[in-house]
């Protein structure tokens, strides 16, 4: 499960789920206003709290919560759900992922693992399921599934994501901000780990014919924001 930002004006088509396009719901939009102008005169003439749209506005879908079900014997994979959302908490998130996970077990698909990012709501949905294995730092990787109490089901943080998070604190290492200094420090044995010697080390080989480095080139080493995203620019680093 992942979430995928959004532009406005999305439509999906509210029965099948197909995607439509980007569109301006001008008309649409014009009639809703006009509703909405009526229900207000309607609720002030009848001594109403007047226009109800002004603290209870539903907000925008900023985001699509989308559930992919990967097979992992075969690589079948396919888009099973997908749900707007504006912020997820645990809980809605929690809700929706057993109920996806529910509607697959009934369909005679064994669920085995829930792979996702390590963002903190993610994080946050492990910890309220109750651990089938228990651990002495309280980590929950595992827990029983509610649809088929014989097996487990297990919490894994996708390996791409690891990936860059591991490059990400690397490259940010030894960096600084005006506002709140030092960024982050890492060390091993002892010995500061710094971006610097990534890029000393590419200037120092990237004539030699020999590339004792890896697939290393310039795009892995001085980074951009589209760059920070992709994958292989990580494992080559």
């Amino acid at each position: 499960m992942d979430e995928v930002h959004l532009k406005r004006n999305l439509v999906l088509h509210k029965r099948t789920g197909r995607l439509i396009g980007y569109v301006k719901l001008t008309e649409l939009d014009q009639e809703f206003a006009a509703l909405q102008q009526t229900f207000s005169k309607i609720c002030e003439s009848s001594g109403g709290i007047g226009d109800p749209s002004a603290s209870n506005k539903p907000p925008l879908a900023e985001k699509m919560l989308t559930y992919m079900a990967t097979n992992i014997a075969t690589g079948v994979h396919a888009v099973v759900a997908c749900y707007g959302v504006h912020n997820v908490m645990k809980e809605k998130l929690y809700e929706l992922t057993w109920d996806v996970i529910g509607t697959i077990e009934r369909c005679d698909l064994p669920v085995i693992a829930i792979v996702c990012d390590g963002a903190a709501i993610n994080r946050a949905f492990y910890h309220m399921h109750p651990p089938a294995t228990k651990t002495a730092s309280g980590v929950v990787f595992d827990t029983i599934n509610i649809y088929a109490p014989h097996r487990l089901i297990y919490f894994i943080s996708d390996a791409p994501h690891l990936l860059k998070t591991c490059r990400n604190c690397l490259y940010y290492s030894g960096k600084r901000n005006k506002k709140k200094g030092l960024i982050r420090e890492m060390t091993k044995n002892g010995i500061k780990m710094e971006w610097k010697s990534a890029e000393n080390y590419f200037n120092k080989y990237k004539g030699d014919f020999s590339r004792l480095v890896y697939k290393l080139n310039q795009e892995d080493v001085y980074l951009t924001p589209y760059s920070k995203m992709r994958v292989s620019l990580a494992a080559h680093v």
